[in-house]
């Protein structure tokens, strides 16, 4: 039995999802409101949330917003009947266990809660620090796996492998795969979110990340080339990704890794780091 919390301004959906709970033996409170759903929260600690999407007052993610603030450990799912890609990878953004779309009736309901209590709370932190340390295509996998282990969801899965296959196509795109994978927009997203921890062009965009340190570190290929091998259509984007990525533009990264000089940095002399070069008085 756990401790579930529905937030749902509509009286039927509300009456609804708390009678199938509690059928299945949960203990379940409900809220018409966020600042009610809020208030019932803190009150109750539960084990879940499920909070619809529009809310007469705050919004379902301005409630994810304030109970992450909170607590990092309850599974918080937002429920909506008006699904669109940006709100499910907002949700991810801000910390949701899960994003799914109404109608939710009998089993579905049971099988969100039960999938939501499954999940590991804070595994999501944890495979989005994998993705970004990892320094190669190779280690980019491994992290890759680690997360497709820790989930049974085999659509998701399939969308991974897509990626490491095909991120070279710069007209790759989540429509794309959500119609090979046989799930909505809003569906995937969410679902991604929750499995690996990360949105589905965050994803996209560590695997190009990945393959251009590779090719910056052992290839004599131009940024330019990088770029458009990588998948993206100019080095503009390159050059943005990567450097959110490394902290470095991929020319920084190239020479750093090789060594060489950065002629946009001053020269060095042979003093020690922190200690400025005294130069001999001029005299007059």
């Amino acid at each position: 039995m756990a401790r579930v919390l529905i937030v749902d301004d509509d009286p039927g959906t509300l009456e609804g999802f708390q009678g199938v709970l509690r059928h299945a033996g949960h203990d379940v409170t409900g809220a018409e409101c966020g600042e009610q759903g809020l208030t019932a929260f803190r009150r109750t600690r539960p084990d879940v949330v499920l909070a619809d999407l529009r809310l007469p007052d705050l919004s379902g993610l301005d409630l994810l917003r304030r109970v992450r603030r909170e607590s990092g450990e309850v599974r918080f799912v937002v429920v909506t009947g008006f699904g669109s890609c940006a709100s499910a990878v907002e949700a991810m953004r801000l910390g949701a266990t899960d994003y799914v779309e109404k109608p939710l009736i009998g089993d579905d309901l049971i099988g969100t809660v039960q999938r939501a209590l499954a999940s590991a709370p804070r595994f999501g932190r944890l495979a989005a620090d994998v993705f970004l340390d990892a320094p190669d295509a190779f280690r980019w996998r491994e992290a890759r796996a680690e997360c497709v282990h820790a989930c049974t969801n085999a659509a998701v899965t399939r969308a991974l492998d897509v990626i490491d296959a095909e991120y070279r196509d710069p007209d790759l795109s989540l429509s794309t795969i959500s119609s090979r994978v046989g799930l909505t927009l809003g569906r995937l997203a969410g679902q991604t979110g929750a499995a690996t921890g990360t949105t589905f062009l965050r994803s996209l965009h560590q695997r190009r990340v990945a393959e251009a340190r590779r090719l910056l570190r052992g290839s004599d290929k131009s940024v330019k080339e990088i770029a458009f091998l990588v998948g993206y259509a100019d080095t503009r984007r390159l050059d943005t990704h990567f450097t959110r990525a490394e902290r470095l533009t991929p020319i920084r990264f190239r020479l750093r890794v090789r060594r060489l000089p950065d002629i946009n940095e001053p020269e060095r002399s042979g003093a020690p780091a922190g200690v400025r070069e005294r130069h001999p008085r001029q005299l007059p």
